[in-house]
């Protein structure tokens, strides 16, 4: 579970904002399987009903297992 730690003016697109958070060379699309808000919207690299973050709400990730990573929203504001 991950808070999304960002402010309201904050990039919210789920792509978008995990990009910037993750550390350089690493990408969304190759690093998670799947990201779900606790109402059931979700993010996968092939469909998706979550397309925003909200500020303050926390996300189910899954990481693909072959890929170790640490995320830091304060690198996208």
């Amino acid at each position: 579970m991950v808070a999304f730690t960002g402010k309201a003016s904050s990039v919210t697109d789920v792509v978008l904002a995990m990009d910037a958070a993750l550390p350089d060379g690493e990408q969304t699309s190759t690093t998670f399987e799947i990201i779900k808000n606790v109402t059931g919207y979700f993010w996968t690299s092939l469909f998706s009903t979550l397309y925003n973050f909200t500020p303050g709400k926390g996300y189910m990730m899954r990481v693909n297992p072959d890929k170790a990573t640490s995320i830091n929203f304060q690198r996208a504001e």
